[in-house]
């Protein structure tokens, strides 16, 4: 089940199922494998780091966008109050 769920929880975050189905033929294969086995996951390792990097700045430009509609619709609404 502990093989299983890595499997799941590597193609959650992006691995091809070609790499998950290489890395879990390696595995099988047994410890000789263990630098293989390392460097997939250390290259999917980066992969998701340019990944989280790239969402980062898609957070950043999303917020401030949602920072510049506020301001506009706080300023629109005080403009509604003051001709009251």
């Amino acid at each position: 089940m502990e093989r299983i769920g890595f499997a799941r929880r590597l193609r959650a975050t992006g691995m091809p199922v070609s790499q998950i189905v290489h890395y879990v033929r390696l595995r099988a294969q047994g410890p000789d494998t263990a630098d293989a086995r390392l460097n997939m996951l250390l290259d999917h390792r980066d992969r998701l780091l340019g990944m989280q990097q790239e969402l980062a700045e898609s957070m950043n430009l999303v917020d401030g966008k949602i920072l510049y509609y506020r301001h506009l619709i706080e300023q629109k609404d005080a403009g509604h109050e003051a001709t009251r």
